[in-house]
């Protein structure tokens, strides 16, 4: 647990994240995990999920699966946006 909070940590700080972060990926989290976090972070922290889904390629059932997990370890947050959620990166 200890190095899903470390990632998640660097996770909020997408400058200086991105290079330590994937030197050392968290090994509780699968590929489609680290998929969703890496690209929520070259997005900026905070994205719209429709546009993750294009991003990352994967299709929305899956990547619902995968935000509601990250949603569970308390990585990412998710809100209601019209027709589809906001994603944010969280410390917690």
């Amino acid at each position: 647990m200890r190095r899903v909070q470390e990632f998640v940590a660097m996770a909020s700080q997408p400058g200086k994240a991105a290079a330590s972060v994937e030197a050392s990926p968290a090994p509780e989290l699968n590929e489609r995990q680290q998929l969703v976090i890496h690209a929520i972070q070259r997005m900026g922290g905070v994205v719209m999920q429709n546009s993750l889904a294009e991003a990352t390629g994967l299709s929305p059932p899956t990547l619902s699966r995968v935000i509601s997990s990250l949603e569970r370890m308390g990585i990412v947050e998710k809100r209601r946006k019209g027709m589809t959620n906001e994603i944010k990166i969280v410390r917690r």
